[in-house]
């Protein structure tokens, strides 16, 4: 309102200044001459009415000037390459192959007058085939009783190949191995002649396998055919050929067959000729749900070691089923009777100090019934339990002879042994730099015959680590502890208690170059002398250091 009045006062007052400038004259020089000015003040001034607009005005709101993209064209001469179209998802970027040599050799010397020295050969990256070389060398010139009297040593040579296609792997081995023992045992106040306790085992062995390699086939499968041929100082021999096919078929989604086979021939040879054979065949069905796996199936075995008061053919079930819980732990049990296969390459695996004709009848475990469970405890922790009762006929075990009591014989348990079994496994990873095993295996024998489980140690706990220090230093350590351990000198009829066996081994690997290393281990760091089997003391603390060299 205030500036409508400002503007009709300013229209009133241009209108009085017309109306005076009209009645004023001037003269020829330009100069006002004398008049008379009227004012009137009778006129009437009448202005229309106005709309009264109550409405808030706004004062609009300034838009920036808009600014053009200034583009500048250049006409660039770019040729792109020919397509290739090979499609291959890579989740991670892949480092460019290393150049591999596959080879190294490592030599240290010891106490005891140790000898060492492992070497390996093998071709370069091929994808078609690969081969190698094999060699060994360990030595000990003194032992723990007589000086060389107890010393030992094993050397081995052996070649090796592989065959690769994209439907089969093929690989063979060529491999001597020879073994030099003493029979130490004897009785210290005693001179002996060197060449009567002398045994050497020469080994001779061929091995072929063949495994599927087409993952996309509903078949997969594996065949191993092994010839051994083993032979010793004195007139003991055994020749063994045979052959291991383990297969598997995917009917559906949920259904596999399963078929697994052994076929061995045997011929042993000692003041006598003995020819063993053994077929197994042990056909199953294998379902697996989301959660639950069952298996069930037949094993069918012929042997011919049997006692007179068995059959050469036995039929044994054979069931297992598991239920994965919580998605980490693992519930399985299963109910399942085998014959377990003996031979005397086996024998001398276990107790190298065997006399002479040792007896060889293959074990008949009649019936295992086993409940466990295994799974994951998150943060690298992982555990697994088993509980079993198992009844086994011509069950071995090692004794001291009659009368030469430094070398053993084999006994075996013509009726039922009963064997209650617990094995705890507890093992921790951290990293990939630090991993830690602890193993427990508790047995408890029940032997019709009242005997004793000869030389069998009723509690084996072993504890394994390892460390990886900048993948500079690697630390290794075994513990072993066995307990329970009975013997018997059948000669005085004395039943002994061996003393428990608490063995800490401790190696060490330092990375000082790209293709040097040095080790240094020591065994026995307890130096506890030991005995394993009666009459045989360990040695004590043994050092062993050296180099390795890879190229």
């Amino acid at each position: 309102m205030n500036t409508f009045k400002k503007v009709s006062l300013l229209i009133v007052a241009l209108s009085i200044s017309s109306a005076a400038v009209a009645q004023v004259t001037r003269d020829d020089r330009g100069e006002i001459e004398d008049a008379e000015i009227v004012i009137e003040k009778n006129k009437s001034l009448e202005l229309p009415e106005a709309n009264r607009n109550f409405e808030k005005i706004t004062a609009p709101v300034r838009q920036p000037d808009p600014v053009l993209q200034d583009y500048q064209y250049i006409d660039r001469n770019v040729r792109l390459p020919d397509l290739n179209p090979k499609f291959r998802v890579l989740q991670m970027p892949v480092e460019p192959p290393k150049k591999l040599t596959g080879n190294y050799i490592k030599a240290g010397i010891g106490n005891y007058l140790t000898t060492y020295l492992d070497g390996y050969f093998n071709s370069t990256r091929n994808s078609d085939y690969s081969y190698g070389l094999r060699v060994k060398h360990l030595a000990s010139g003194y032992g723990p009783v007589d000086k060389q009297n107890s010393g030992s040593s094993e050397n081995m040579i052996g070649v090796h190949g592989r065959y690769f296609t994209d439907a089969l792997t093929a690989g063979a081995a060529l491999e001597y191995t020879r073994e030099r023992y003493n029979y130490y045992g004897y009785n210290q106040s005693k001179e002996v002649d060197r060449d009567d306790i002398k045994q050497v085992y020469n080994t001779i062995a061929i091995k072929t396998n063949f495994v599927n390699s087409n993952t996309k086939s509903p078949l997969d499968y594996r065949l191993d055919v092994n010839l051994f041929n083993l032979s010793d100082a004195y007139s003991a021999k055994e020749f063994e050929i045979g052959g291991q096919f383990k297969g598997s078929y995917k009917v559906t989604d949920n259904i596999s067959a399963l078929l697994n086979t052994d076929l061995f021939f045997t011929r042993r040879t000692d003041s006598a000729a003995i020819t063993r054979n053994f077929f197994r065949v042990k056909p199953a069905v294998q379902y697996k749900a989301d959660a639950l796996t069952l298996t069930a199936g037949l094993n069918l075995v012929y042997e011919n070691d049997t006692t007179v008061d068995q059959s050469n053919v036995h039929v044994y079930p054979a069931l297992q089923g598991e239920y994965v819980l919580f998605e980490a732990f693992t519930l399985f049990a299963g109910f399942e009777g085998d014959m377990q296969r003996t031979t005397l390459r086996q024998f001398v695996k276990e107790n190298p100090f065997l006399g002479q004709n040792i007896p060889l009848f293959h074990t008949n475990k009649s019936r295992d019934l086993y409940a466990g469970i295994k799974g994951d405890l998150g943060g690298g922790l992982a555990f697994a339990t088993r509980v079993g009762f198992a009844s086994y006929k011509n069950l071995y075990f090692f004794v001291n002879g009659n009368p030469d009591t430094s070398r053993f014989d084999i006994q075996y348990e013509r009726d039922f042994t009963n064997v209650l079994n617990f094995i705890g496994e507890l093992s921790y990873t951290y990293a990939e730099k630090f991993k830690l095993n602890l193993k427990a295996d508790i047995a408890n024998y029940g032997r019709q015959s009242k005997q004793e489980a000869w030389h069998r140690p009723l509690l084996t706990t072993t504890l394994l680590g390892s460390y990886n220090f900048n993948n500079k230093l690697f630390l290794n350590s075994e513990i072993y502890y066995l307990g329970g351990i009975k013997a018997k000198n059948f000669v005085s009829n004395e039943t002994v208690d061996l003393d428990p066996i608490l063995d800490l081994n401790i190696k060490a690997d330092y990375l000082f170059f790209d293709k040097f290393s040095a080790f240094l281990s020591f065994n026995n760091l307890l130096s506890s002398k030991y005995q394993r089997y009666l009459y045989y003391p360990s040695r004590g603390l043994n050092i062993l250091a050296g180099l390795t060299y890879t190229f």
